[in-house]
């Protein structure tokens, strides 16, 4: 995997990356690259009136690029720490979750890789993307070697695609303010850039958003990720047309106007399906949506 990507809006956050692996040579095999841990918990809502709910305590996607044997050791322990009450039991703000992360990435860099790792030797680097929420705080953080920096919103990238990655992105993230929808697109397309620009990029796109306020984790189906990369193939093409038209050159059958709301309305259509709603619990999908219970 070469390209793995997290999206962090001010209600949203979302994580993407593709599914290739090298296994050595020209070997390649399509596999899963983002973890997804979760800690469902009963909790009281604010008020003696209400009901206690659902909702997510803690949760993590982790996803990232490197040695693949590294990647997966390292991912697997980042998101061991989300598990049940373990080693994040106790923790109530971004701060010490901040701490326990820069304690787990220091402490797997000691033990796993500075013994084995030349002074002038990268192959064991790894780097990881972490989106995770705690009692309905939420942050990315992105590593390089063993340290560790927090973000509170924008967009990390990493891998050979990175640069064509972040370039697809417009440079102010925070008018993305509704729903996961549109920052869901803007990852799949960097993806779809990253995947035919960089080498080693390929295979499925994985996709999952995680609603910053309860926790509660989308999955997308894969099939319609990769029809929303085809869709979006059209759009080179079509912005390709409309620059020749501003530019004085004589181009057919291009109506901007309609040409636009027609390429929207495509997308919107596809975005639509682009989650596994019914994989969710129906208490969670009244969290993330933030209709009262009952109502959906």
């Amino acid at each position: 995997m070469t390209i793995a990507l997290g999206v962090l809006t001010p209600q949203w956050m979302v994580v993407a990356a593709d599914s290739e692996e090298s296994i050595g040579g020209d070997f390649k095999l399509s596999t899963s690259t983002i973890h997804l841990n979760w800690y469902m918990a009963v909790v009281n809502s604010e008020g003696a009136q209400h009901s206690p709910a659902l909702r997510c305590e803690r949760t993590a996607v982790v996803t990232g690029a490197g040695d693949s044997g590294y990647l997966a050791a390292m991912k697997e322990k980042i998101s061991d720490l989300f598990n049940g009450k373990g080693p994040l039991e106790g923790v109530r703000s971004l701060q010490e979750l901040d701490g326990r992360l820069r304690i787990a990435v220091e402490d797997f860099y000691t033990k796993h890789v500075l013994p084995f790792n030349g002074p002038n030797d990268d192959a064991l680097r790894v780097r990881l993307i972490i989106c995770a929420s705690v009692l309905g705080q939420s942050a990315m953080w992105s590593t390089y070697h063993n340290t560790v920096r927090m973000v509170n919103l924008g967009v990390e990238a990493v891998g050979s695609g990175e640069r064509w990655a972040v370039s697809t992105f417009p440079p102010l993230l925070r008018a993305i303010t509704g729903s996961e929808i549109t920052a869901s697109v803007l990852a799949v397309n960097a993806v779809r850039v990253a995947k035919l620009r960089a080498l080693d990029c390929g295979k499925e796109t994985q996709l999952i958003a995680v609603n910053r306020f309860s926790g509660v984790p989308k999955i997308a189906v894969t099939s319609v990720a990769h029809e929303l990369e085809v869709a979006l193939e059209e759009y080179d093409t079509y912005a390709s047309k409309v620059l020749q038209f501003v530019s004085g050159l004589k181009v057919g059958g291009i109506d901007t106007r309609t040409d636009l709301k027609t390429f929207r309305d495509r997308i919107d259509d596809i975005a639509l399906r682009l989650y596994i709603e019914e994989s969710v619990p129906i208490e969670f999908r009244q969290l993330a949506s933030g209709v009262p219970p009952g109502l959906l």
